[in-house]
């Protein structure tokens, strides 16, 4: 559906609410595309034609009514350190580039969309995307120190956009007036939202540097000429060896753009209420590149700022964005050589601003008061982003995610289970005054088995034995196991071969459905036995108390790890292992 209709409205007062939130979009918009092109490293009336066809392909095929596609900080940044070690940043030979990137990135989202592959918006962890989006948000910054002073980035050598620090040392050629104006731009941008929260920051200050520059002789680099009127419509042409160069940057700007506009997209959409497809949402996305591709902009996604704004204005359609592109359409045509006279620095000091939200501060304080993983994997991220380079940067942050879950899940959390007294609850020694039964140990293992704990699996289930000698059986609660591939199968297996050859039975607790036809389908129910596999533990005591030596329970046992256990002469529990609040696993003379 195109709306969000309430019963109340009428299609006069909500397209009227539209209107409104596009013109709201479209006065943020217009300053906002000129300065993500500039970072992007190619010309102003770019980054207007990607705010434009892409809105109306993303309003036709999306399914979040606060997305707005078109040029993002990161994104550009991402395209500029792409395409610079390519051709010269503001050629024709750099521009075509970014057109193939463009339709490369469509395909990618296309091909995700076509193998319904929306659920790899859960693949790049929390810390990785923060690291990275900090990490960029400072490189970004730092690549604008050299306009906003005006300093040519092609006098500096080994500046890049992802390399900015050679910069300081050429803070000796700053050109005054050039510094002012971008200094005050920034004093504008971040002091008037402190008095005038809904101001349009980013229009004024383009507004007063151009008619800073038309009305006085003001020495400062300007946009230049922009050509008046629509983007011409063409179709991409690229060669097979532009796609192989290009397809890092694709699949970075891919992951990167897609995941943070669904996180800022699903957020508001549950604020809203309203239903997001993560599947129909790579088509719109597929579609909105490609739009950039064939208007001849480049690679576009969806903004933090600009989802805001419209959720701010009461966008209740996706008719919204495809208004303000409207908007920026008319701007092409009436007022495109107006802004030939707008200061570079000015531009400079917008994309500051906005690449400075990036850091989000909240959820940085958040990981590090959290699990020590979650902030080793930021700052690491961060740190690659920074030395390395964008791409480099988000590969890290993906590759410790993975090994830190691989590390988690190689040693999984279990937990040797004793009853409490008096109750048919069972519960982790380590945690409670459990009592647990020296001939019949119980194992909880707390994660899914796969070939990278199966070693674990097995040598967990030997130590059961080695801490308790006095053990016939073990009894294996797979209540949260929720999956078993071949290989921890085959560990399974050993381990029930090897232990039965040694006298001892394994039993098994509460496997849920999946597993047990996993067990089914590979026969090993059979080699376990059925009358040792149980639905609960508490159907399991009649089986497991024929399998222990009752003797040892009347002479040597003080424990109750079973119903049963009550209705023997039993002596006070003793001190246990890890503190004295738990009772001793050994049995007692």
């Amino acid at each position: 559906m195109w709306c969000d209709r309430r019963p109340e409205d009428d299609g006069t007062r909500l397209l009227a609410t539209d209107a409104l939130a596009g013109v709201t979009l479209a006065v943020m918009l217009v300053p906002q595309t000129i300065a993500y092109a500039s970072l992007a490293g190619l010309p102003p009336q770019v980054g207007l034609y990607a705010a434009t066809l892409p809105a109306f392909a993303y309003g036709l095929t999306g399914t979040n009514r606060f997305l707005s596609m078109g040029p993002v900080a990161v994104v550009s940044l991402l395209i500029a350190s792409g395409l610079s070690e390519l051709a010269t940043p503001g050629s024709a030979e750099y521009r075509q580039y970014a057109v193939t990137l463009a339709t490369l990135v469509a395909g990618l989202y296309l091909l995700l969309a076509l193998v319904r592959a929306g659920f790899l918006v859960n693949f790049l962890s929390r810390p990785t995307t923060v690291g990275f989006n900090a990490g960029a948000a400072v490189l970004t910054v730092m690549s604008q120190v050299a306009p906003i002073l005006g300093l040519s980035p092609a006098e500096i050598e080994g500046f890049s956009s992802t390399w900015p620090w050679p910069v300081f040392g050429h803070i000796g050629l700053t050109r005054g007036m050039t510094a002012v104006v971008g200094g005050g731009a920034l004093l504008v941008l971040i002091g008037l939202p402190r008095v005038w929260r809904k101001a349009p920051g980013p229009l004024i200050v383009c507004g007063l540097g151009i008619l800073g520059t038309q009305l006085t002789t003001l020495d400062v680099d300007v946009v230049g000429y922009v050509p008046r009127g629509f983007p011409t419509l063409a179709l991409p042409t690229f060669a097979l060896a532009d796609v192989r160069a290009l397809f890092p940057t694709a699949l970075s700007i891919v992951m990167v753009g897609y995941i943070s506009s669904m996180t800022v997209g699903t957020a508001l959409a549950r604020k809203a209420r309203v239903d997001l497809d993560a599947n129909r949402e790579l088509l719109a996305f597929g579609a909105a590149n490609l739009g950039a591709a064939l208007c001849g902009a480049f690679p576009v996604s969806a903004g933090l700022a600009r989802a805001a704004a419209l959720y701010d204005a009461g966008a209740r359609s996706r008719l919204a964005a495809p208004i303000a592109a409207t908007v920026v359409l008319a701007v092409l045509v009436a007022f495109a050589p107006a802004i030939a006279g707008l200061p570079r620095a000015i531009l400079a000091a917008m994309v500051m601003v906005a690449a400075s939200r990036l850091i989000d501060v909240s959820e940085i304080r958040a990981l590090v008061r959290g699990r020590p993983d979650g902030w080793l994997t930021m700052a690491m991220t961060f740190a690659a982003t920074l030395v390395l380079g964008l791409e480099e940067g988000l590969v890290v942050g993906v590759c410790v995610s993975l090994a830190l879950f691989i590390r988690r899940t190689a040693a999984p959390h279990s937990a040797e289970l004793g009853r409490l007294p008096g109750t048919t609850i069972y519960r982790n020694l380590d945690r409670f005054a459990a009592q647990p039964c020296p001939q019949a140990p119980i194992l909880r293992i707390d994660a899914p088995l796969y070939f990278g704990n199966a070693a674990f699996l097995e040598q967990r289930i030997h130590q059961l034995f080695v801490d308790s000698r006095s053990a016939r059986l073990a009894v294996l609660d797979f209540a949260a196991v929720n999956d078993l591939d071949a290989t921890a199968l085959q560990a399974l297996r050993r381990a029930v071969r090897s232990h039965r050859e040694r006298g001892a039975e394994l039993h098994l607790v509460a496997v849920i459905g999946p597993v047990r036809d996993i067990l089914h389908q590979s026969g090993l129910d059979t080699e376990i036995g059925e009358e040792r596999l149980h639905r609960t533990l508490h159907e399991a005591v009649p089986r497991i108390m024929g399998s222990v030596d009752a003797t040892y329970c009347r002479q040597h046992c003080r424990n109750a790890a079973f119903v049963a256990c009550d209705r023997l002469q039993r002596g006070p529990p003793t001190v246990s292992r890890k503190g004295a609040s738990q009772v001793s696993r050994t049995p007692q003379p």
